[in-house]
């Protein structure tokens, strides 16, 4: 009896051993750790953290195979975010009301390859909300939309397409151009 309870805890032994290197195994495989690669999903939360401990944190940005950037996220207390990656700095969390605010407080980022050049596009889509100078003004309400694509010739991003005359570029650190790898 004694015997068949020990092989019952060696094979789960092994079961468990083999679901650590499994694990091991695909963490060590990657290049970055999955919580320093920027994805959408987890902008809100992490602009949330960032606003509430007026801090900041770097992430990785993968726009294609050969070329990717580091990017800082900042967080203000008056609940103001901005992301900063290469020669752009956009504010993208917006919950201070100064006139103007972003509905649910974040703009959305989404990465895709809109004109088949193997890079993935930036693409910000949001709903501005003109707050006006009193309590009493009533919301009006814009939808917006601008796309950033990183030009290989020039080594830099390039505001492809904007709706709107708002402006969420602020002024950024000069940098040296970036040239794609083919």
């Amino acid at each position: 009896m004694k015997l068949l309870n020990i092989h019952k805890w060696l094979k789960n032994l092994s079961i468990a051993a083999i679901g650590v290197i499994t694990l091991a195994t695909s963490i060590f495989a990657c290049s970055e750790p999955d919580d320093k690669i920027l994805v959408n999903s987890s902008l809100n939360n992490l602009f949330t953290q960032l606003i509430n401990n007026n801090s900041q944190t770097q992430r990785i940005l993968k726009l294609g195979n050969n070329l990717q950037f580091n990017v800082t996220l900042d967080g203000t207390p008056k609940g103001n975010g901005t992301l900063k990656i290469h020669n752009l700095n956009l504010r993208i969390f917006d919950q201070h009301d100064d006139g103007l605010v972003y509905e649910g407080g974040l703009l959305k980022i989404n990465f895709k390859d809109l004109n088949n050049d193997k890079l993935n596009e930036i693409i910000i889509t949001g709903i501005l909300k003109y707050t006006g100078d009193n309590e009493s003004d009533l919301a009006r309400y814009e939808a917006f939309t601008q796309i950033f694509n990183f030009d290989c010739k020039v080594g830099l991003f390039m505001s492809l397409y904007k709706t709107s005359s708002y402006s969420i570029e602020l002024p950024g650190a000069s940098v040296n151009p970036v040239m794609c790898v083919s």
